[in-house]
């Protein structure tokens, strides 16, 4: 007599055959492998985190040309600076070189 548990009638009546259980399992398969491809990549970025050296790459359409706007923005402040300065240091020095008594 055969023990209950290798009966395939058994089996077949539960509806675990061999082909039930490979569909079964075929159909979760690619749902299983993107939900672990899904985790190992959180892992990796999580241990990146962690190490302190996570990089996360945005491209911004404009990015470039707010920079260059910045940087002629700066080299316009730096001349006015540099003028204002050179204008006051002039009227302080004919201030200070001015004399009033002629002679």
């Amino acid at each position: 007599m055969e023990d209950r548990a290798t009966d395939p009638a058994r089996w077949a009546s539960i509806g675990l055959s061999g082909r039930n259980l490979a569909s079964s399992c075929a159909g979760s398969c690619p749902t299983s492998t993107r939900r672990c491809a899904a985790a190992q990549v959180l892992q990796q970025a999580v241990q990146a985190a962690s190490d302190g050296n996570f990089r996360l790459r945005v491209e911004q359409p404009g990015l470039e040309q707010l920079r260059a706007e910045l940087r002629a923005d700066a080299r316009r402040r730096d001349l006015t600076l540099v003028g204002a300065a050179t204008l006051l240091g002039g009227i302080v020095w004919l201030a200070v070189s001015f004399s009033p008594w002629p002679g």
